[in-house]
């Protein structure tokens, strides 16, 4: 889990450079990054299931992967989240 927040830390680094280009641009970047890695990382755990339709306690190996999976794509786009937030309230 580590890596997954330095390369999403690594990854926002070098799309800075694009802030020289274009602000818009960089804005643009970092949100649909950080809003479609949440989203993806909601479906893959699972969160828009219904609790009665969910049974976590016998939950087979393929599933525990895909929540796995979820919180590493959840972890690497927390920079750009964290990001947009700021440039939201700035």
């Amino acid at each position: 889990m580590k890596k997954a927040i330095v390369y999403g830390f690594l990854l926002l680094i070098i799309l800075s450079i694009t802030i020289f280009i274009s602000l818009k641009m960089f804005i643009s970047l970092v949100n649909i990054i950080g809003f479609g890695s949440a989203l993806i990382s909601a479906f893959l755990m699972k969160t828009f299931i219904r609790r009665s339709e969910l049974n976590v306690a016998s939950t087979d190996k393929g599933d525990r992967e895909e929540r796995r999976l979820g919180m590493m794509i959840g972890i690497f786009g927390a920079p750009f989240l964290v990001t947009s937030i700021i440039f939201l309230i700035t």
